[in-house]
């Protein structure tokens, strides 16, 4: 059940990012204007898109598009420095992209686009925050918990038989290698909200076990498939 401070926070997003369609809306506009001018289209305008910089808060949750169709001159100069100026005073990302050839039509519909498709995915994202807030709760460190948790029966060294076997499977990849014992490890803390301590402690317990013990958990698992391949009568 969503608590009214959830809400408040969704319905706070909202208006921020129709703001931002406000933003990009007042831009197509004014580029429309701009475009008016004749321009000799039987020329091929070379493309002279300057992309996308962040100038200001890049972790903010508020973002504004600003789309320059020129970068030459000393009033494009000064709209560039008031820009920067401005995104260093407010708590926003400001993301600055432009045009260096004004007659760049395509270019400058190009990073509108662009813009509206940032401002779309920022639209779903806070539809998302406020349809499964729970996936969204951060923890003091500012990360985003996982939804799972064991059931009480479950011991923590029937999770580590899965990440020891995991580990030396070597069938885990990182970055092009096999992952190493502590980071399955920690990713199955963070699935889980759970502490498996010294992990390396922890393989050894599981690998000193008595013979029949030593995979107890897996073994479980083992028989719960192959006791429903019976029951749908698999053979």
């Amino acid at each position: 059940m969503k608590t009214r401070k959830t809400e408040q926070n969704a319905r706070e997003n909202y208006k921020k990012v129709y703001f931002l369609m406000i933003v990009v809306s007042t831009i197509l506009f004014l580029t429309a204007i701009g475009c008016q001018k004749k321009v000799d289209t039987s020329l091929k305008v070379q493309s002279s898109i300057v992309e996308y910089t962040c100038i200001s808060d890049s972790d903010s949750d508020k973002s504004f598009y600003v789309i320059l169709k020129n970068y030459h001159g000393v009033y494009w100069e000064t709209v560039i420095e008031g820009v920067s100026k401005a995104a260093n005073e407010i708590d926003a990302s400001v993301y600055l992209g432009g045009i260096d050839n004004e007659t760049d039509i395509e270019g400058q519909i190009k990073l509108i686009d662009e813009a509206i498709e940032l401002l779309n995915n920022e639209i779903r994202i806070v539809k998302w925050r406020i349809k499964y807030p729970e996936q969204f709760q951060q923890n003091a460190n500012g990360h985003i918990l996982s939804p799972f948790h064991l059931a009480d029966k479950t011991n923590l060294i029937n999770i580590m038989e899965i990440v020891s076997g995991l580990f030396l499977s070597q069938r885990i990849i990182k970055n092009d290698n096999p992952a190493y014992l502590t980071d399955l490890t920690k990713a199955f803390e963070w699935l889980f909200n759970i502490k498996l301590g010294d992990c390396h402690q922890k393989h050894e317990d599981v690998i000193k076990r008595k013979a029949v013990k030593a995979t107890e958990f897996l073994n479980g698992l083992i028989a719960l498939i192959r006791e429903e391949r019976a029951r749908k009568g698999y053979r």
